[in-house]
């Protein structure tokens, strides 16, 4: 059975999601306001056990950071992810936006919210979560359907 998790993680957001041989079995946002490093490290590391104990996954697939102002921290969750996979001897696969775009073939000039769309076709029970994220205009939000995105891609690069 191919389990991947998908991440998108942000400053104070990560976008979850799980797919089990092609379905998406679970997909949410996690807030990880915690104000110091250390603190989100382990609110961070908690939800990965989780997740490793609920699913067995084979492999993490994330979307890869830019420079920011909180590079340097997301940069430190990256490499907890990276060192959690490692530890399970689990794959990783780190994407940029640029290949998730590739993979999903959406054109370069479109954003992040016209992958949400696509995705959203690729498994429908995410359109009530898009007509939300059109209703309530929340940026973060597209941390979800970027996680998805992250997790379809790497079932679909690791096939």
């Amino acid at each position: 059975m191919q389990t991947i998790i998908g991440l998108s993680p942000g400053s104070r957001h990560i976008g979850v999601a799980v797919l089990q041989d092609g379905t998406l079995k679970e997909w949410r946002i996690t807030g990880i306001r915690a104000g110091m490093l250390e603190q989100k490290v382990q609110m961070l590391r908690r939800m990965l056990d989780r997740l490793y104990n609920s699913y067995q996954p084979t492999s993490i697939a994330i979307k890869g950071v830019r420079p920011s102002k909180n590079f340097l921290q997301l940069n430190r969750v990256t490499r907890e992810i990276k060192q959690f996979a490692q530890e399970r001897d689990m794959n990783m696969r780190i994407f940029s936006l640029g290949q998730l775009k590739n993979i999903l073939k959406v054109p370069n000039r479109k954003d992040r919210c016209f992958m949400a769309d696509v995705i959203a076709e690729h498994y429908p029970v995410l359109y009530s979560e898009l007509q939300q994220r059109i209703v309530r205009n929340n940026s973060y939000s597209l941390k979800l359907f970027e996680a998805v995105v992250v997790a379809w891609a790497g079932s679909v690069t690791e096939a």
